[in-house]
């Protein structure tokens, strides 16, 4: 499976949609100064293939940025069956999909 996009909503300092798109084969280097959301990226990641969409602790509830929402983060991965979009969102309206 390799990821080749991700898609952040209301997740901490993406209140609009923010998207890393064309990720490409071998390594792939996401470089950008402090505060620009790098981890929030990675903690997003996690959070998608590791955490219900039900789920309310504390490492999902750090995700909601400080005006509140539900947070939303959406991956395209590419698997020898094809490419899929799989999303999760969490509080209002939790939702996991894959398609």
């Amino acid at each position: 499976m390799k990821i080749r996009s991700i898609t952040l909503n209301n997740v901490r300092r993406f209140t609009s949609p923010a998207r890393v798109e064309d990720i490409g084969d071998g390594l792939n280097v996401l470089c950008e100064p402090n505060e620009h959301g790098k981890s929030t990226l990675f903690d997003a990641i996690q959070a998608l293939f590791f955490k219900p969409h039900s789920s309310r602790d504390k490492e999902v509830s750090t995700l909601r940025p400080h005006a509140g929402g539900a947070p939303e983060v959406t991956v395209v991965v590419e698997t020898d069956e094809g490419h899929f979009s799989v999303a999760k969102r969490w509080f209002q309206k939790p939702a996991a999909t894959v398609h």
